[in-house]
């Protein structure tokens, strides 16, 4: 069970559609585990946990279900203010270059261009993704992308000596 620190919780993220469906149990892998304890955490703390509404359709063609109703979970709308945020600070070349250096298709980068733009409309302190692609759009609205490794609590580093290899008495 990994150990999130909850002083380090966002008031307020949006989740990505990897780090959601591992939430939820529907794929497991290596990440789950941190994934699952980071969206307990934030439900536990009552921290809000944004979805955008296209993370909702590429979940829903997995695995379909629905997500938890709490007050903490908010579904939120790709709308008219979303999209001139994609329009206007995210522009289609971006979109191509990062499917081309991250080899995803440029269906991919639209769906992840409309879940970086919610999180700038809809307010969020951070999205919370297991990509790499994220944390190129985002830099063009000045959001954050973390990681979940990202909130568990930080090993305290022990000093260390070395044994000296001189020999001798």
């Amino acid at each position: 069970m990994a150990d999130i620190d909850p002083d380090l919780l966002p008031e307020k993220c949006l989740l990505d559609t990897g780090v959601l469906i591992r939430a939820l149990g529907q794929r497991q892998d290596a990440e789950s585990e941190v994934c699952r304890d980071f969206f307990d955490a934030m439900l536990l703390a009552k921290k809000i946990i944004l979805v955008a509404a296209p993370t909702v359709a590429e979940m829903l063609r997995g695995n379909p279900q629905k997500l938890p109703r709490t007050r903490s979970i908010i579904v939120v709308a790709f709308d008219r203010e979303a999209a001139e945020l994609l329009g206007t600070e995210i522009p289609v070349a971006v979109l191509k270059e990062t499917a081309k250096t991250t080899g995803l298709p440029h269906t991919y980068m639209k769906f992840d261009g409309m879940i970086v733009a919610c999180a700038k409309r809809w307010q969020a302190d951070c999205i919370v993704a297991l990509d790499s692609d994220h944390t190129k759009l985002a830099s063009h609205i000045s959001m954050t992308v973390n990681h979940p490794r990202d909130f568990l609590v930080q090993q305290t580093v022990l000093p260390f000596k070395r044994k000296s290899s001189q020999s001798g008495p």
